[in-house]
Protein backbone atom coordinates (compact mmCIF):
# COMPACT_ATOMS: atom_id res chain seq x y z
CA UNK A 1 0.00 0.00 0.00
CA UNK A 2 1.38 3.39 -0.97
CA UNK A 3 0.59 6.29 1.36
CA UNK A 4 0.81 9.82 0.03
CA UNK A 5 1.69 11.22 3.43
CA UNK A 6 4.48 9.78 5.54
CA UNK A 7 2.50 10.42 8.73
CA UNK A 8 0.13 7.62 7.65
CA UNK A 9 2.92 5.12 8.36
CA UNK A 10 3.40 6.28 11.96
CA UNK A 11 2.16 3.03 13.52
CA UNK A 12 4.47 0.91 11.37
CA UNK A 13 7.38 3.23 12.12
CA UNK A 14 6.61 2.99 15.83
CA UNK A 15 6.71 -0.83 15.74
CA UNK A 16 10.03 -0.75 13.89
CA UNK A 17 11.56 1.71 16.36
CA UNK A 18 10.35 -0.31 19.36
CA UNK A 19 11.80 -3.51 17.85
CA UNK A 20 15.14 -1.81 17.24
CA UNK A 21 15.21 -0.34 20.75
CA UNK A 22 14.44 -3.78 22.20
CA UNK A 23 17.39 -5.28 20.34
CA UNK A 24 19.61 -2.38 21.40
CA UNK A 25 18.61 -2.86 25.03
CA UNK A 26 19.33 -6.61 24.79
CA UNK A 27 22.80 -5.93 23.42
CA UNK A 28 23.41 -3.32 26.11
CA UNK A 29 22.17 -5.57 28.92
CA UNK A 30 24.33 -8.50 27.80
CA UNK A 31 27.39 -6.34 27.12
CA UNK A 32 27.44 -4.69 30.56
CA UNK A 33 26.69 -7.97 32.30
CA UNK A 34 23.13 -7.31 33.51
CA UNK A 35 22.09 -10.50 31.72
CA UNK A 36 24.45 -13.44 31.67
CA UNK A 37 25.22 -15.78 28.82
CA UNK A 38 26.00 -19.32 29.96
CA UNK A 39 29.38 -20.69 28.91
CA UNK A 40 30.49 -17.40 27.40
CA UNK A 41 34.10 -16.39 27.62
CA UNK A 42 34.49 -12.80 28.76
CA UNK A 43 37.04 -10.66 26.92
CA UNK A 44 40.05 -10.04 29.12
CA UNK A 45 42.13 -6.90 29.02
CA UNK A 46 45.37 -7.36 27.20
CA UNK A 47 44.01 -9.42 24.33
CA UNK A 48 45.46 -8.52 20.97
CA UNK A 49 43.40 -6.24 18.78
CA UNK A 50 43.51 -6.65 15.05
CA UNK A 51 43.23 -3.67 12.75
CA UNK A 52 42.27 -4.26 9.15
CA UNK A 53 40.29 -6.97 7.44
CA UNK A 54 40.45 -10.46 8.91
CA UNK A 55 42.54 -13.03 7.04
CA UNK A 56 39.40 -15.10 6.35
CA UNK A 57 37.76 -12.31 4.33
CA UNK A 58 36.93 -13.49 0.82
CA UNK A 59 35.03 -11.96 -2.12
CA UNK A 60 32.16 -14.36 -1.36
CA UNK A 61 31.87 -13.00 2.18
CA UNK A 62 31.93 -9.42 0.88
CA UNK A 63 29.22 -10.28 -1.67
CA UNK A 64 27.06 -11.87 1.03
CA UNK A 65 27.28 -8.83 3.32
CA UNK A 66 26.92 -6.17 0.64
CA UNK A 67 23.08 -6.31 0.73
CA UNK A 68 23.19 -5.31 4.39
CA UNK A 69 24.98 -2.08 3.51
CA UNK A 70 22.65 -1.43 0.60
CA UNK A 71 19.63 -1.96 2.85
CA UNK A 72 21.15 0.44 5.40
CA UNK A 73 20.93 3.30 2.93
CA UNK A 74 17.37 2.75 1.68
CA UNK A 75 16.22 5.50 3.99
CA UNK A 76 17.34 8.03 1.39
CA UNK A 77 14.13 7.49 -0.53
CA UNK A 78 12.20 8.83 2.47
CA UNK A 79 13.86 12.23 2.21
CA UNK A 80 11.42 13.53 -0.40
CA UNK A 81 8.19 12.80 1.52
CA UNK A 82 9.73 14.20 4.69
CA UNK A 83 10.79 17.36 2.87
CA UNK A 84 7.29 17.73 1.41
CA UNK A 85 5.64 17.49 4.83
CA UNK A 86 7.98 19.86 6.66
CA UNK A 87 6.42 23.11 7.81
CA UNK A 88 8.52 26.16 7.05
CA UNK A 89 10.76 24.27 4.64
CA UNK A 90 14.23 25.66 4.24
CA UNK A 91 17.42 24.04 3.11
CA UNK A 92 18.95 24.68 6.53
CA UNK A 93 16.08 22.88 8.32
CA UNK A 94 16.27 19.95 5.92
CA UNK A 95 20.03 19.74 6.46
CA UNK A 96 19.42 19.75 10.22
CA UNK A 97 16.88 16.91 9.96
CA UNK A 98 19.26 14.82 7.86
CA UNK A 99 22.20 15.54 10.18
CA UNK A 100 20.20 14.59 13.27
CA UNK A 101 18.86 11.39 11.67
CA UNK A 102 22.27 10.22 10.47
CA UNK A 103 23.98 11.32 13.69
CA UNK A 104 21.48 9.46 15.85
CA UNK A 105 21.90 6.33 13.75
CA UNK A 106 25.69 6.49 13.92
CA UNK A 107 25.71 6.90 17.68
CA UNK A 108 23.16 4.14 18.36
CA UNK A 109 24.65 1.62 15.94
CA UNK A 110 28.18 2.34 17.20
CA UNK A 111 27.20 1.86 20.84
CA UNK A 112 25.36 -1.37 20.14
CA UNK A 113 28.12 -2.73 17.91
CA UNK A 114 30.84 -1.80 20.37
CA UNK A 115 28.88 -3.29 23.28
CA UNK A 116 28.42 -6.59 21.47
CA UNK A 117 32.09 -6.75 20.57
CA UNK A 118 33.22 -5.89 24.10
CA UNK A 119 31.04 -8.67 25.52
CA UNK A 120 31.97 -11.49 23.14
CA UNK A 121 35.24 -10.33 21.58
CA UNK A 122 36.49 -12.58 18.81
CA UNK A 123 33.69 -15.07 19.53
CA UNK A 124 31.11 -12.56 18.27
CA UNK A 125 29.18 -14.03 15.36
CA UNK A 126 28.06 -11.94 12.39
CA UNK A 127 24.47 -12.27 13.57
CA UNK A 128 24.58 -11.10 17.18
CA UNK A 129 21.42 -13.06 18.01
CA UNK A 130 23.37 -16.30 17.55
CA UNK A 131 25.56 -15.36 20.54
CA UNK A 132 22.59 -15.03 22.88
CA UNK A 133 21.04 -17.92 24.76
CA UNK A 134 17.78 -19.32 23.37
CA UNK A 135 15.23 -18.26 25.95
CA UNK A 136 11.95 -16.36 26.11
CA UNK A 137 13.63 -12.98 26.50
CA UNK A 138 15.66 -13.40 23.31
Amino acid sequence: VFHKRITKTASKNFVAIVAWLYMASLVSAYSVGLLTVPDAEVVQCGQEWELGPPPTLTPAIIASTLPIFIFSFTCHQNLFPIANEMKGRTLMRLDWVVLMAVGTSVVLYSLVGFGGYMRFGEDLKANFMLNLPRNLLV
